[in-house]
């Protein structure tokens, strides 16, 4: 919205300074709104700013008006959204939201007031949401945020109005922005069944609108007729509005309370685990250690006791996140997924898929009343350099279990489960012969086994394909055949424990493994709920 804003004033032939923490996004706005350029002389700059920081913004904007002088309209659109239901929301999810949605608006407004104030002139336009006035399932800390922004800027209006000096919120509804793109993989299902089929609003009309009514005194600029008439509803019809609300609240919730795996839980998994500045692998520990943190924080929900398992790595830390849940001293059942990533790229399939799969088991899994204890681990160094050496997590891991004298009943190895398609010759195979067995579409799970694999392979393998959710494979296979023991269940094999991977056959179908083409726009979500919904069922099951 803020790049459309500033595209339209420089239409309109005004000197802009746009402002940004994302150097990176500076230049890529810089390149677009040149085109924008009217006049030989029209001021076109871009500034490095972290609105968030209070004496950085400060002193930021005092030496940009020291250079550019005093200017007449300042917007503020600097927002953020991450939709989760109220439980599920981490503290440092929420102090970022509070940070950047209020202290943005706060320090923005402590920078250039004075200077407006002085000259009796200036607008000051601060940028709230439709949520801002009627809050929205899955939108707990936004909302806070957002009628926050309204409550502030009504105050600073009234204290500001005596010097001539305008106070004025946009309210925009939902609009096409790739912040708006990231918020639908977030999206709890209720909050995906009181949104509707809404139509969404592109930025630049809402920039129109918000150009168009800055010469006006309107307080809440409001774009589009749907937008305006749920504002008016909300203020005359409050009672209609949230009949409304709760009906398409109840009638997802109903859809949803069978348990089973939630597409999006699994798209918010997949994303926190993608969505990151630096590519989660070796070289980047700091990246390692916050989403860890995230990892053990999900757990920490559902699961009776989580810790970190650290190990020290040529100087450096490095954690498993392990959550236990199930009876104390019941048999033991391993579930287990890698969390870094081979270079640099997203690893979407490889192996966020995983992890998201075993975070969204633990949440299922804390639900029943089980047999058995299931101990959940999130692996850290499964990647080059360190597979099959005995700094891979679950080398430590396994070794620690054996060291410690415990049996496990088996372990379940959770690797590349997002991928699938229904193509003609989409699935390659070690042995061209398996095609006649498996087929040549990968459109499949599979159950990957060693020879000699004993009776808890068999019940994992029979508990899931009975379950009938997904079209489901087993293939049992010497530890030597490529790809076999591709993961992390080898390590589980070399003391001597019973496990299997569940895949979706890696390299022989993604073609974007290890490649930077391996995102999230290129996962089956609604497939991979499949098998963590098979997976479930058996576990739920198992004697």
């Amino acid at each position: 919205i803020g790049l459309a804003i500033a595209n339209e004033l420089l239409l309109k032939g005004a000197d802009v300074l746009i402002f940004s923490r994302s150097k990176g996004n500076l230049e890529q706005a810089l390149t677009q709104l040149k085109i924008a350029v009217k006049q030989p002389n029209q001021v076109l700059e871009a500034i490095s700013l972290d609105v968030v920081d209070h004496e950085q913004t400060v002193e930021v904007m005092q030496k940009a008006i020291e250079k550019f002088g005093v200017p007449q309209i300042l917007i503020n659109c600097v927002g953020m959204a991450q939709p989760k239901k109220f439980e599920d929301i981490a503290y440092a999810d929420f102090e970022r939201t509070i940070k950047t949605n209020l202290y943005s608006v706060w320090n923005i407004s402590t920078a250039i007031v004075p200077y407006f104030k002085s000259q009796a002139r200036g607008v000051l336009v601060h940028t709230s949401s439709i949520a801002g006035v009627l809050g929205v399932y899955g939108y707990s800390d936004y909302a806070m945020t957002k009628f926050g922004v309204i409550g502030f800027c009504e105050a600073l209006r009234n204290e500001l109005k005596p010097h001539n000096v305008k106070v004025q919120v946009i309210c925009p509804p939902d609009t096409d922005t790739p912040g708006y793109e990231k918020e639908n993989l977030y999206k709890p299902e209720e909050t995906h069944a009181v949104s509707g089929n809404v139509k969404l609003m592109k930025p630049e009309l809402v920039a129109k609108t918000v150009l168009k009514e800055l010469d006006t005194n309107t307080f809440l600029i409001v774009p589009g007729l749907d937008a305006k008439l749920t504002v008016l509803a909300k203020r005359w019809l409050p009672r209609v509005v949230w009949w409304v609300i709760d009906s398409n609240t109840q009638l997802s919730a109903q859809s949803t309370e069978h348990g089973f795996a939630q597409v999006s839980n699994l798209k918010r998994d997949v994303l926190m685990l993608t969505n990151t500045e630096q590519p989660r692998n070796y070289e980047h520990p700091e990246v390692l250690d916050s989403l860890a943190a995230k990892i053990h924080e999900s757990l920490a929900i559902h699961c009776d006791s989580v810790y970190y398992q650290t190990f020290d790595v040529q100087g450096q830390v490095y954690r498993n996140v392990i959550a236990i849940i199930g009876p104390k001293n019941a048999e033991k059942i391993v579930v287990g997924a890698h969390y870094d990533v081979a270079g640099n790229q997203d690893g979407a399939d490889d192996n966020a898929s995983g992890v998201a799969g075993l975070l969204e088991l633990a949440r299922l899994l804390s639900k029943e009343t089980l047999n058995y204890q299931v101990e959940f681990v999130a692996y850290t160094l499964e990647e080059p350099p360190f597979f099959r050496t005995e700094y891979m997590g679950s080398y430590i891991h396994a070794k620690s279990l054996r060291d410690n004298g415990q049996q496990i009943k088996g372990m379940i190895c959770l690797e590349m489960i997002g991928y699938y398609s229904d193509e003609e010759h989409s699935q390659d195979y070690p042995i061209g012969l398996l095609r006649w067995f498996y087929g040549n579409k990968g459109n499949f799970i599979t159950l990957v086994q060693k020879f000699g694999g004993g009776s808890f392979d068999r019940q994992i393998t029979r508990g899931m394909k009975s379950q009938n959710l997904i079209p489901t494979k087993s293939f049992k296979g010497p530890a030597s055949l490529t790809g076999v023991d591709f993961s992390d269940h080898l390590n589980y094999w070399k003391f001597d424990y019973n496990a299997l991977m569940i895949t979706n056959t890696s390299f022989y179908r993604n073609k974007n493994y290890h490649q930077e083409s391996d995102k999230i726009e290129t996962l089956d979500f609604n497939r991979m709920a499949l098998v963590v919904d098979e997976l479930f069922l058996c576990l739920k099951q198992l004697k």
